[in-house]
């Protein structure tokens, strides 16, 4: 399977699980990017706490104290393939190696190129409730071969709160 039917396909797949209401829809645009980083870092110390094995159990369950409102923990491994998605389970295990943005940019790759103490990654996605291509930020961690990610669909505002971030440091 070459890289563009890939992706096409799991475009579909996400529209499909996205639009049927499958696994629980909470990525309504309420949280801060300051409540997705401190999500995400809370995410990565129990990874490093508990281990992995744990981590992703309380990560992928929908009632875990890790799905807070639109706030949930993303995993994925050094070679891309998700560890945990509890707002749509069926990704797990799919790679995302491939998968691109509506730009064309390669999502992980951005990804990857963050620094191992943690940062911000901008792309454009589907809003699962919306239906709309939103800007979505998420704050990744990397701890051993994972990669923790939490992002929200950010609004404009948001987007100057993580300039001022930036500016004034955390």
């Amino acid at each position: 399977m070459n890289k563009t039917t890939f992706n096409s396909l799991f475009l579909m797949s996400f529209l499909v699980v996205s639009v049927c209401g499958c696994g629980k829809q909470s990525l309504a645009s309420g949280a801060s990017l300051w409540d997705a980083k401190a999500h995400a870092l809370k995410a990565a110390n129990f990874v490093r706490e508990y281990g992995k094995m744990k981590a992703l159990a309380q990560f992928n369950s929908q009632n875990s104290r890790f799905v807070q409102d639109d706030l949930y923990v993303v995993v994925f491994d050094s070679e891309g393939v998700i560890k945990s998605e509890p707002v749509n389970p069926l990704f797990v295990g799919k790679s995302i190696k491939y998968l691109h943005d509506t730009r064309g940019e390669y999502v992980f790759d951005k990804v990857k190129s963050l620094q191992s103490d943690g940062g911000w990654t901008e792309y454009k996605w589907l809003h699962p409730q919306s239906g709309e291509v939103l800007r979505k930020n998420s704050f990744v961690v990397k701890v051993d071969d994972l990669y923790v990610s939490v992002g929200s669909y950010d609004q404009d505002i948001n987007i100057a709160c993580m300039a001022k971030e930036e500016e004034y440091s955390f």
